[in-house]
């Protein structure tokens, strides 16, 4: 599957699908960030999902949790996170 995300934080993201998975699926994760050389790979779990246009500010989609992410990996997204901000 192939979808796009505005929306990262250190614990999780929301990733804007058609095609939203049922809550509490786990799954591998691999996404693109600016910077990066490599993609992220993280298992993640689905937290809660918009599969109905209309239900809130957000696209249809669903709002995920990084599970066992390394700590180095951790640390260079808060550092891409602060400076997005910073900015």
């Amino acid at each position: 599957m192939t979808d796009y995300s505005a929306n990262l934080s250190l614990g999780g993201m929301f990733i804007q699908t058609a095609r939203p998975l049922p809550l509490g699926t786990r799954f591998r994760l691999r996404f693109y960030l600016p910077g990066f050389d490599l993609p992220v790979d993280s298992e993640a779990v689905v937290r809660w999902v918009l599969d109905e246009p209309g239900d809130g500010p957000l696209p249809r989609g669903m709002g995920v949790c990084f599970e066992g992410m390394e700590p180095d990996l951790q640390e260079r997204i808060a550092d891409l996170l602060e400076n997005w901000v910073a900015n």
